[in-house]
């Protein structure tokens, strides 16, 4: 038997993910972790259509062509939300659309290369 799913920590997704209802993220976090939408229903206690119509609902919000596209954004703002909160101190990075101009400010740390904004790994320190 299936337990339900719940995300305890449900506001450091929403920190993250500002633009997405709770039910999209709850649907993203399960699909990102490599659930089909198929066990995702089963866990949330939804149909299938309503599982794909929280993806697609995401995909459109972040202006995305596929779910694969989807998936790689939400572990690059997930790596990039934990990178900033441990290691760097010159921004906060609270939007999507921010990242660019935050790259390009002076004495920041993120480069960007063709959009997206890295954190080059000898910045960072031991824990």
């Amino acid at each position: 038997m299936i337990k339900s799913f719940d995300i305890k920590e449900i506001k450091f997704y929403q920190e993250i993910f500002e633009e997405l209802s709770p039910a999209e993220i709850k649907v993203l976090s399960l699909y990102c972790s490599g659930l089909q939408c198929n066990k995702i229903s089963l866990l949330l206690n939804m149909s299938l259509s309503t599982v794909n119509s929280h993806l697609n609902n995401a995909r459109k919000k972040y202006e995305l062509n596929n779910y694969s596209e989807l998936r790689a954004l939400f572990h690059f703002l997930i790596n990039n939300h934990l990178i900033n909160s441990f290691f760097c101190n010159c921004c906060k990075l609270k939007k999507l659309t921010q990242l660019p101009k935050i790259a390009k400010q002076p004495n920041c740390y993120l480069y960007s290369y063709q959009g997206l904004v890295f954190q080059p790994l000898f910045y960072f320190k031991k824990i």
